[in-house]
């Protein structure tokens, strides 16, 4: 009861320390760059496919964005749209209120998440106290609460997913069907915000089904069907399927399929998204050789003579979308865009074959560094006021130090554990699986992918050295 009362209070004193760096910060970039922040919370990129989507629905009767093209229709999975929605019906001067209150309350709801699976995979009362107070007064967990982004709600959706998944578990033969509705509630609605988390409810059905809980493995199918109702709705518009289906050659935009085989081909050298963005950016609208010239000096020398064909090709084929965009005409696959998409993956297989080292292991090594090594420390306030502060490097050289070993935790538990609790293990291998996807298929990273994962690094850090701990006291 001690503990109990104790937990609370700590995800209370780290709920309020999140909410004052959060608040602190939000007056820094309101100050510093306005434009990024409104009604309270710090606008993103990506809110025009996220708030568009359910506010077309509210006002027009119909789920899409505002550009022009079938990927308006699904760009984004509706998760988080219909968080917005629900907040809009809840307050409709100011919904960002409610979506903030939510993830304010997301997570201190967290905190007491990772208390209760570190009492779950076996440790201490004393232990799990502790720990949970490092994880509450860590800013690197809180880093997106006051952002209208998914990652605002991913971890703690993750977090109660594997909690109930814990809970389902342990009852004999799934007899809760209050548990399994929560199981299913909380899946199934991460699934709908983070498609690729799919990996963790795989996971655990492959598990009941080694186990031969076979009733209760097809009772968990029930946890795609949200997900697969979103697609069959995909399905209907596209004529296809997939986790991110943004481009088309339908759309108004250059987001058709000619950037996405463009995007593959920088794959086999390139880990930064930012960078081949700019290097292909000024190329949309300009086809001058000056332009080409300065996007060459963006991609390793080695590769410059057989992409500088390629990337003139793809400033023809922009200037034509461009038009067509401008004349709102593009509604159909060109010819150019066709024998660009032919070149574009023949010369990627090349490359590929011809650099080996670079594709498949230079690469997705570099991507995984670009998400690891990293303090996670979002905070404008931390990345540029405070930058340069002793005792802000200070912070900025824990975090990234502890980032690094909940990391290495979660590679070591799941490929060396034999001890770990079964359903810990569960939760690193597929960690391990997600982490693998992002570095060797999706490649092209932000930090912030890796948001979700931090709380169970942090968890199989934990418990691995209070596992070291207790070796050493044998």
């Amino acid at each position: 009861m001690r503990s109990k009362y104790s937990v609370l209070f700590i995800a209370f004193l780290g709920t309020i320390l999140a909410v004052i760096w959060q608040e602190y910060n939000l007056t820094y970039v309101e100050k510093v760059n306005p434009n990024k922040t409104e009604h309270g919370i710090i606008r993103t990129a990506d809110d025009a496919s996220y708030v568009q989507p359910p506010m077309n629905l509210k006002n027009r009767g119909t789920w899409k964005d505002n550009s022009a093209g079938n990927s308006s229709y699904y760009q984004r999975p509706p998760g988080y749209g219909t968080l917005y929605l629900a907040s809009s019906y809840l307050y409709p001067s100011n919904p960002y209120v409610v979506v903030k209150t939510i993830q304010i309350l997301g997570f201190f709801v967290s905190i007491l998440l990772v208390f209760k699976l570190l009492i779950q995979y076996g440790l201490n009362q004393k232990w799990a106290v502790v720990a949970t107070g490092l994880y509450a007064f860590s800013p690197n967990f809180s880093g997106f609460i006051y952002h209208s982004i998914t990652e605002g709600i991913t971890p703690v959706l993750l977090l109660w997913s594997i909690y109930e998944w814990t809970k389902l578990l342990q009852v004999n033969q799934g007899s809760s069907q209050m548990i399994s509705f929560r199981c299913f509630l909380s899946n199934g609605f991460l699934l709908l915000v983070r498609p690729q988390l799919i990996v963790f409810v795989i996971v655990f059905i492959v598990y009941l089904l080694l186990e031969r809980r076979t009733k209760l493995a097809a009772l968990s199918l029930l946890i795609f069907l949200p997900f697969t109702m979103w697609q069959v709705r995909v399905m209907s518009i596209s004529g296809s399927m997939g986790m991110h289906p943004i481009y088309s050659y339908t759309n108004h935009s250059f987001y058709r399929p000619p950037h996405e085989a463009l995007g593959n081909l920088f794959k086999v050298w390139e880990y930064k998204s930012d960078r081949f963005h700019e290097t292909i950016g000024p190329l949309l609208t300009d086809t001058s050789e000056a332009t080409r010239e300065r996007a060459l000096l963006n991609i390793p020398e080695k590769y410059r003579a057989e992409l500088e064909l390629i990337l003139c090709e793809y400033q023809e084929v922009s200037a034509i979308e461009l038009s067509g965009i401008l004349n709102q005409n593009l509604n159909q696959e060109l010819d150019e865009e066709t024998a660009f998409v032919k070149h574009a993956n023949a010369l990627t297989k090349k490359l590929a074959k011809e650099n080996i080292l670079d594709a498949f292991v230079k690469t997705p090594i570099s991507s995984a560094t670009e998400l690891f090594v990293n303090s996670h420390l979002h905070l404008t306030i931390f990345q540029v006021k405070f930058r340069g502060a002793i005792g802000m490097e200070a912070l900025r050289w824990i975090s990234l130090l502890a980032v690094l070993f909940g990391i290495v935790a979660l590679f070591i538990l799941s490929l060396f554990g034999r001890n770990v609790p079964i359903l810990l293990w569960l939760i690193c291998l597929s960690s391990v699986i997600t982490i693998l996807y992002l570095v060797f298929v999706q490649r092209l990273n932000e930090e912030r992918y890796l948001t979700p994962l931090l709380p169970l690094a942090f968890i199989a850090s934990i418990w691995l050295i209070q596992s070291l701990v207790r070796r050493v006291h044998k």
